[in-house]
């Protein structure tokens, strides 16, 4: 063999393991915001698929909690897909400007469920508290259709956060 099949046949083989390597680690997730009744405070909750699997699978989810002061600051987002599928979002720009301060959440948490098309609620409260319902609609079942059918939400986990007046932050607070 001369060393040019040999180059070809080797830089053939790294393209297609990269290729296949790719494909399966694409995470599809579901993201949005609230803001509080008040308009002080916004949620966020951003739900992050099991690697590779459809989101509707039944699997491990990574759910992503965040609340914020709400600056009313409208965002410019650079949005990258994959195969019609969303991989990131960056902020590229607040009311026109590049350089934004940075500013740090009131509450951040992170949590595994188990469950199919995985969403979240959230409901809020006297005195700024909040409550996170997180649900999915039974396995396979994707929420638009869900909801157009009229199918009951199925519950997986109940969050909750009371404003801490001393702090100004949020904590989390335990069902008894």
């Amino acid at each position: 063999m001369d060393y040019f099949k040999i180059k070809r046949c080797l830089c053939v083989s790294l393209l297609i393991s990269t290729v296949g390597g790719c494909t399966g680690c694409v995470s599809i997730y579901h993201a949005g915001g609230d803001d509080s009744p008040d308009g002080r405070y916004v949620i966020f909750g951003h739900v992050r698929g099991a690697g590779g699997r459809a989101f509707d699978d039944e699997t491990w989810k990574t759910v992503f909690i965040t609340i914020e002061t709400n600056t009313n600051e409208k965002a410019t987002i650079v949005t990258n897909y994959q195969n019609g599928a969303i991989v990131s979002e960056t902020v590229v720009a607040v009311n026109g400007k590049t350089e934004m301060p940075l500013q740090k959440p009131l509450l951040e948490k992170k949590y595994h469920v188990y469950g199919s098309d995985v969403c979240w609620d959230a409901i809020w409260g006297k005195d700024d508290n909040i409550t996170v319902f997180l649900y999915d609609y039974g396995p396979g079942v994707y929420w638009e259709d869900a909801r157009k059918n009229g199918t009951p939400k199925r519950g997986i986990r109940t969050l909750h956060y009371v404003l801490d007046s001393e702090s100004g932050r949020f904590l989390e607070q335990s069902f008894k």
